[in-house]
């Protein structure tokens, strides 16, 4: 091998890295509850107009909700309160019994043969 030594501090490279702030502003989020025969050829549409959409497919139910989620100025009228429940604390009692509830039907739907 007729590679060549050298310091490990000759190797070394300066790294810059500039970031900046964006402009303060405010989300706006409405939801529209649509048949979802349609869907699939709105959804490039959705994702060019909207900078934060989000589409949640229901396939039983033949429902689609989209959520049109966009930039506003920050002088809108609006509480700025994301209201979304996963989002919010919740009381430990109902967050065990909810797992207890998930891991005894988990027990019920895999195990059940076992006993």
């Amino acid at each position: 091998m007729g590679g060549e030594r050298g310091n490990i501090s000759s190797l070394k490279q300066k790294l810059q890295v500039t970031l900046s702030l964006e402009p303060a502003f405010k989300r706006s989020i409405t939801y529209s509850f649509q048949n979802d025969s349609l869907f699939q050829d709105e959804f490039a549409e959705l994702a060019h107009n909207h900078e934060f959409a989000d589409i949640t497919w229901y396939p039983s139910q033949h429902k689609a909700v989209y959520r049109l989620d966009g930039r506003v100025p920050p002088h809108v009228s609006g509480d700025g309160v994301n209201d979304f429940l996963g989002f919010q604390s919740n009381p430990i009692l109902a967050t065990t019994t909810i797992r207890a509830t998930g891991n005894n039907f988990h027990f019920y739907l895999f195990d059940i043969d076992k006993g």
